[in-house]
């Protein structure tokens, strides 16, 4: 690795987060689990009764649970916004 790409990796490392969408059976279950015991803070919820929501702990961590989609073929490709991959169509908001 030359002094440039690794100067570009640790700008990218330094400001890069990921946020893993979890697999769950019961997303109030997830939430009282996360934020009571685990003390994360609960960012956002969609639907009524939600069915995807998040978390976060610190500005580098955030969690999705997402209650039994997460892994499927289908699972959110329908959803996401052509060519950035945001979930646009899915919470009609484009984050690109």
């Amino acid at each position: 690795m030359n002094s440039r790409n690794k100067s570009e990796m640790d700008k990218i490392t330094k400001s890069a987060s990921v946020t893993p969408i979890l697999n769950v059976s019961d997303i109030a279950t997830s939430f009282d689990y996360y934020v009571d015991k685990l003390k994360f803070i609960k960012a956002w919820d969609w639907g009524e009764p939600a069915t995807f929501g998040s978390v976060y702990f610190g500005d580098k961590v955030e969690l999705f649970f997402l209650p039994g989609r997460a892994g499927q073929s289908r699972d959110m490709a329908d959803d996401f916004c052509e060519g950035c991959g945001c979930v646009s169509e899915h919470h009609k908001i484009c984050w690109c």
